[in-house]
């Protein structure tokens, strides 16, 4: 089986607008990273996030985004989510 890199988006404000099928998603994978620079959802914070997921959620720099080097190193060996807002 190879390795997954998707792409989730959180919806508009809140960790409640999160969909049921991105929700079921996320919890498949490995490893998951996220970025609040473009946008950030304003009525709650990466903790809530965390905790509606069930997961440890590693949020990137603006730099380490745009780069996508440690995204890309980390879809190699397992299963990758990266969230945005």
């Amino acid at each position: 089986m190879s390795n997954k890199l998707i792409f989730i988006g959180l919806g508009l404000y809140d960790e409640k607008d999160i969909s049921i099928k991105a929700l079921e998603e996320i919890k498949k994978y490995n490893k998951i990273f996220a970025e609040f620079y473009t946008s950030k959802l304003v009525g709650t914070n990466f903790k809530k996030i965390e905790k509606i997921i069930g997961k440890k959620v590693e949020i990137l720099s603006r730099e380490e985004t745009e780069k996508g080097d440690k995204i890309l190193k980390a879809a190699k060996t397992q299963n990758v989510s990266f969230l945005t807002a």
